[in-house]
């Protein structure tokens, strides 16, 4: 655990950035989820008992309910293995054991975080 909290100390600025996006990208997974949900069980309710219901805005209403908190179930899953990604990423760029492949090692400098834009790297290049 020890390891673990230097590791992610050492690497802050890139876990923080990469975690604000897949945060980012979670919620708006979600809402995207719940509005196709939506939209598809309104289509379905109107076809299906259009003449019988006075107004499908009740039972959409609970579709999207349900639909918001079972893609959030989803978007956790994908969040954490993101989140999971990046620590492998980084604790195999400190070990130099060579999985992460130089493009990505560019790709995450690049675009992982914006505090280190004098090129001092200390991380990982054995």
């Amino acid at each position: 655990a020890r390891e673990a909290f230097f590791l992610i100390a050492r690497n802050s600025g890139r876990i923080a950035a990469i975690s604000y996006v897949a945060g980012l990208t979670s919620f708006v997974g979600r809402l995207f989820i719940t509005a196709v949900t939506c939209g598809v069980g309104y289509v379905v309710i109107e076809e299906t008992y259009g003449d019988q219901l006075y107004s499908p805005v009740g039972p959409v209403f609970f579709i999207g309910l349900i639909s918001f908190f079972i893609s959030g179930m989803c978007m956790a899953v994908f969040d954490m293995c993101s989140k999971t990604i990046l620590h492998c990423f980084v604790a195999d760029e400190e070990l130099g054991t060579g999985y992460a492949d130089s493009k990505l090692s560019a790709y995450v400098d690049k675009y992982g975080s914006e505090e280190d834009t004098d090129g001092s790297d200390d991380g990982g290049e054995a």
